[in-house]
């Protein structure tokens, strides 16, 4: 069932966006550039960005005021989008209490935990070999995605926004927003396999970024994950994917 998008043979070309098939457009919610206000805090702009497309930040504003409530009342510290849309639903932090990962220290959240049950909505995985398949395959069913990315030369983190993908004869590339570019709009950078990991060419001018983990939310409002998306979440977890998360800045 995982997308062959990957294994792209002679000849053969695709391209792929979100909002071609699910409608919205992108996001980018952008980081200030004063150091220690919000400078570790990329896992909320991409979380903030998400919550916009599929409408679940609606309560709040767009994009920007989305962003603006999580750095009202988090900390300015390492976290993963997929927490920041669970704080979203139900209110709780995950994390709150353990050292090094962002901590709330305001009251907020829970917007939706009377209606909707979280784990309908979102899909996770850190499977290495296999990120770039799940990335294509969550977009191709409706879900804004988030990858978070882990550099192994200076062991730094990091999470971007995942809008669309492109393959052709000789370049895989994706298409996203970043929090830390400064800039609002779409940026594209090309990967590429290595050692069964998903590497970002020459991202921010550096080597050694690789794609450690995807996460998803699905639309709102949205029915309950189709038995061929559930199928697929169940591969996932049968191999035991879902559970390896760290924070990213």
């Amino acid at each position: 069932m995982l997308s062959t998008l990957w294994t792209a043979v002679d000849g053969y070309a695709s391209t792929y966006y979100l909002w071609d098939d699910w409608g919205g457009t992108w996001a980018d919610a952008d980081k200030t550039s004063q150091i220690d206000e919000d400078d570790k805090m990329c896992w909320a702009a991409a979380a903030s960005n998400i919550l916009e497309w599929t409408g679940w930040g609606n309560v709040v504003g767009d994009t920007d005021q989305i962003f603006e409530y999580f750095q009202d009342k988090w900390s300015n510290a390492g976290g993963l989008s997929y927490y920041g849309w669970q704080w979203w639903f139900t209110g709780d932090n995950y994390h709150q209490g353990d050292t090094g990962w962002a901590q709330e220290t305001e009251n907020g959240g829970g917007f939706w935990s009377s209606e909707y049950d979280f784990d309908n909505f979102i899909a996770f995985t850190s499977n290495d070999e296999y990120a770039m398949n799940w990335a294509a395959f969550f977009l191709e069913n409706g879900y804004g995605t988030v990858l978070s990315l882990t550099n192994d030369i200076t062991d730094a983190k990091h999470a971007i926004t995942l809008w669309g993908y492109g393959v052709d004869d000789s370049n895989i590339w994706i298409e996203i927003t970043d929090s830390d570019d400064r800039f609002y709009g779409l940026s594209q950078y090309s990967i590429s396999q290595t050692s069964d990991r998903w590497e970002l060419q020459y991202y921010n001018n550096e080597d050694g970024w690789y794609i450690s983990s995807v996460q998803g939310l699905a639309a709102s409002p949205a029915p309950e994950p189709s038995n061929f998306f559930l199928f697929g979440l169940a591969l996932i977890t049968g191999a035991g994917f879902l559970r390896r998360a760290e924070q990213v800045t």
